[in-house]
């Protein structure tokens, strides 16, 4: 792999050091951290660690780090792998740094230049750190960015190579750098491999070069080399072999460039030229001579095939690309957006995160919420009301929405603000947006007579802020009265409503003047019905609605709603019964044009994943432009699809690679089978599954063909879902993916699978064949 990292750099990590870990009680402790370069994961201890290697024990798939269950003596108490790291800051950037210093702990009396933080996992945890001085503060700095720049340059051949020897690793319980045919057995009983002994043992001495190696009871064992050919015998994917004949017209042992433009052209439905193909032999074609001879062999072809390149959906991480037309009015666009974004839990008694909204924008949102309440020492503070979450400073929130908002998209980001503050506390909150914001706050008065709304691409690069507004009647420099409306009215809880009763006194709250100032075009205003919207209204106006309000608008005035969404934004959020977070369906909402649909953003269930794939689309930008049926003047409904062009849809599920193992039963090799679901328009919603494959969570084959044909593919998401079938409880969902149908590519393509949290499972996949049939628009 290509290594970014300086030499002295890593060789310098490698042999371990002493740094403090600070904890979120503010206690510091001394570890000793670690590198492993080959298997690119850190390692860290309670003791000295005198080792210059990580002996991995860890189980795989796990998120962030784990306690061993089983170390080693001097093997690491603890691991972090490198795929598991989001980020690493540098200075006092964390929760934990910035409550040390505002509580006068000082992170132990450590500075600024002596701290850094490395933010893991789903939920943006940090483990925080203080090194001995500022140079070897930024060593890690340095060498863990280094190494992070080497997995993402890896080529999926040395990925792969590098999950080969992982799982060597954790075969070899006693460290001998040597396999016997039982430890090879367990480890593939491990992976999801079923296989006779009798067999495995055949594949086990064809491998075996060195007999004279042997364990102390005399079995004969493999090395690290030996094994990785056995590994190769074992996992041989016919599927693939079977397409690689196909198309080798000359019957030789390569595909020429010809051959292979044929497969891309005839298949993937790509337009290539000839440097292009040739640029593809020589990077999947392991033999470097072959490459340049313009030969791809069956090992780089496989490895063409399973390249991200050559996932199912378009415009992968580093080839994202904007293709909506960015010019319209927002309200002319779906918008990423999340409910109490501070949340990392349940709705009642869950911890507040300044974290949750760098991991929310990074993920392309693009409305966050903020719920503002007076707090110490004039300082507004962010928390659920009523509630026993915990509370977080507006301050800091304001500063990590600066740093955090245009990494993933440059287009807008509206803060949703809930305020409950008093006037002195809503001028503190002006004047943290106003001086820490500065240029990015959008803050220029918007025309009277302003007949939209501005574009996504007249806003780059510019913070909005949502909230009440006070009326044009209100002198200069006074405050005013406005409605509140609290959210927190919604919530289905006793001790809430106890609390909201005993402090609630009005159902005005005086708004400072500095506050209403900022609020430009997103002026929060109380729904009362759609012709009051049309008559009285404007488009710099919009309303929040529960989804149970939202829902009931969409059964009984689809119409009017779909109209009134042309002009002015809506936002709907969860119902006040859903203390769990979990979300509610969001596509009939998108169905009536709905913009700002806001999900729990910590709680990756359905709906959050359907939330998730459809923005995946145009970029990543947070927005997506509405399909044009509902932009016409007299817009149709969804479930009237005009202006559309319907699709057959056929996907033919071939196998499965390297499928995990169920929670619940570890020992157990699964029993998979796929269902493919599309979520849509009502006439569009269905699924399919394939047939079920007994005891083979390796390399399962399916060969089945679903079909589907789809009225309106704008709306719809294909979902799939790998289960394993049990006749006596529930089947249990081991892996899943989402996409928006939009971005479906067509030909044979790999399916990454995705835990529930959302992240990757590495080396698990599907192979699917895509074939889409355009119909006749109808107009």
């Amino acid at each position: 792999m290509r290594d970014g990292t300086p030499a002295e750099t890593v060789n310098f990590l490698t042999k371990g050091q002493q740094l403090r870990k600070v904890k979120r009680s503010g206690k510091v402790y001394l570890r000793t951290f670690l590198f492993d370069t080959e298997l690119l994961r850190i390692g860290y201890r309670d003791r000295i660690c005198t080792t210059n290697k990580i002996n991995l024990y860890l189980k795989s798939h796990k998120i962030g780090s784990k306690k061993f269950s089983h170390c080693a003596s001097g093997s690491p108490n603890y691991i972090i792998r490198l795929q598991d790291i989001q980020e690493v800051r540098e200075g006092f950037n964390s929760e934990v740094f910035t409550k040390c210093q505002k509580g006068g702990q000082g992170a132990n009396g450590a500075d600024e230049s002596q701290c850094f933080s490395i933010v893991i996992g789903s939920k943006y945890k940090t483990i925080d750190l203080i090194a001995p001085d500022k140079q070897k503060r930024d060593q890690w700095v340095q060498g863990i960015r280094g190494l992070m720049r080497k997995m993402q340059q890896a080529s999926p051949a040395e990925l792969h190579q590098l999950w080969l020897q992982a799982l060597f690793m954790k075969a070899d319980k006693n460290n001998d750098k040597e396999l016997s045919l039982a430890e090879i057995c367990e480890l593939l009983n491990d992976v999801n491999i079923r296989i006779d002994k009798s067999n495995a043992k055949k594949l086990f001495e064809q491998s075996n070069t060195d007999t004279s190696n042997r364990t102390r009871r005399g079995e004969e064992t493999l090395n690290q080399e030996e094994f990785l050919h056995f590994y190769k015998l074992i996992t041989n994917r016919e599927e693939l072999k079977a397409i690689y004949d196909r198309y080798n017209k000359n019957g030789d042992e390569f595909l020429d460039v010809n051959e292979l433009t044929s497969f891309l052209v005839n298949e993937q439905k790509m337009n290539v030229t000839m440097e292009q193909v040739i640029h593809y032999i020589r990077e999947f074609e392991p033999c470097p001579e072959l490459g340049e001879d313009g030969k791809l062999g069956l090992d780089g072809f496989h490895l063409f095939l399973t390249k991200n390149d050559n996932m199912l959906i378009k415009n992968q991480a580093h080839e994202q690309e904007v293709y909506h037309d960015m010019t319209r009015p927002l309200s002319n666009y779906f918008i990423a957006a999340s409910h109490n974004t501070y949340l990392t839990g349940d709705q009642l008694a869950s911890r507040s995160s300044v974290e949750m909204y760098i991991k929310a924008l990074r993920q392309g949102c693009r409305c966050v919420e903020l719920d503002c309440w007076d707090g110490p020492n004039g300082e507004p503070i962010v928390y659920h009301g009523y509630t026993a979450t915990t509370k977080i400073l507006f301050e800091d929130i304001i500063k990590a929405i600066k740093m955090s908002a245009f990494e993933t998209s440059k287009y807008p980001v509206i803060l949703s603000i809930e305020n409950h503050c008093s006037v002195e506390q809503q001028k503190r909150m002006a004047y943290h947006m106003t001086s820490i914001l500065e240029d990015m706050l959008y803050a220029t008065p918007y025309p009277r007579d302003m007949a939209q709304l501005p574009s996504p691409e007249s806003l780059v690069g510019k913070i909005l802020v949502k909230g009440k507004k006070l009326p044009e009647t209100v002198e200069k420099d006074d405050d005013g009265e406005v409605t509140d409306e609290d959210e927190a009215s919604q919530i289905d809880d006793p001790s809430v409503k106890e609390k909201m009763a005993e402090k609630k006194s009005s159902k005005k709250l005086k708004l400072a003047k500095e506050l209403s100032d900022l609020v430009v075009i997103c002026q929060s205003v109380h729904f009362k019905s759609f012709e009051d919207a049309r008559e009285k209204g404007n488009c710099k106006q919009m309303s929040s609605f529960t989804e149970d309000a939202a829902l009931e608008l969409c059964v009984t005035k689809p119409k009017k709603y779909l109209r009134h969404n042309r002009c002015q934004l809506s936002r709907i959020y969860p119902s006040g019964l859903r203390v769990d977070s979990t979300n509610y369906n969001p596509i009939p909402m998108w169905a009536c044009g709905c913009q700002i649909v806001a999900l729990n953003y910590q709680t990756n269930d359905t709906p959050m994943q359907m939330n998730s794939a459809k923005f995946q689309d145009n970029g990543m930008t947070g927005y997506l432009l509405k399909p044009s049926f509902m932009l016409r003047e007299s817009p149709f409904m969804a479930g009237e699809p005009r202006d559309c062009q319907p699709i057959n849809l056929t996907i033919t599920v071939i196998s499965g690679s390297q499928l995990p193992k169920k929670k619940s039963d570890s020992a157990d090799i699964i029993d998979p089978y796929v269902k493919v679901q599309v979520y849509g328009l009502q006439v569009d919603s269905t699924s399919q599954n394939t047939t079920i494959v007994k005891n083979n969570g390796f390399n399962p084959q399916w060969n089945c063909k679903l079909s589907f044909h789809l009225n309106v593919p704008e709306m719809a998401l294909i979902r799939f879902i790998v289960f394993d079938e049990d006749q006596f409880s529930n089947n249990e969902k081991v892996g899943q993916y989402t996409l928006p149908c939009t971005s479906l590519l067509p030909g044979y393509r790999t399916v990454p699978l995705t835990e529930k949290d959302g992240s990757t499972i590495y080396g698990s996949s599907l192979f699917v064949h895509v074939d889409i049939t355009y119909l006749n628009r109808i107009e």
